[in-house]
């Protein structure tokens, strides 16, 4: 009975410069844990659409991401904050695998020692208005054309 089209939530304590070994597999588990509850939770939901009646799962997309990347190189067990971040999606529309262009190099970064973006995130918005929210141009919001990715 909630109406609205997207909601965040926010998990800290990923500013892991130290004790990363620790503390990055206690974060995925609480991660992991929440995501999994919350999205089988959707399976008992029932929505309507057009007067038919849809699992809340085939109409929820869960995205992540992080504000901040990390360099390769470790500083005193941990890494210290980077450029080039990841981004997840799930659900039953999201198609699985790989998408932008493509992982990034670990063995040449840039000189500042952050991995080198290969996929501007605006292009992860874009495809999500446009694919998932149903707006014709994405451009009105993001202020410029980005391309999409194919996981929608």
């Amino acid at each position: 009975g909630i109406h609205g089209q997207v909601y965040t939530v926010r998990l800290g304590g990923f500013d892991t410069h130290s004790n990363q070994a620790n503390d990055y597999p206690r974060l995925m588990r609480a991660l992991g844990g929440s995501i999994k509850a919350f999205y089988d939770d959707l399976a008992s939901v029932n929505t309507s659409v057009n007067s038919q009646t849809v699992k809340a799962q085939d109409r929820v997309m869960v995205v992540g991401w992080s504000e901040f990347g990390r360099r390769i190189k470790e500083n005193n067990g941990g890494t210290d904050h980077g450029t080039a971040i990841l981004a997840f999606a799930l659900g039953n529309m999201v198609k699985g695998g790989f998408y932008g262009q493509g992982y990034p190099n670990l063995t040449s970064p840039a000189a500042n020692g952050n991995m080198v973006l290969t996929t501007d995130f605006r292009s992860l918005y874009a495809t999500i208005l446009e694919r998932f929210l149903g707006y014709s141009d994405s451009k009105g919001i993001l202020g410029a054309t980005y391309s999409t990715l194919g996981f929608l």
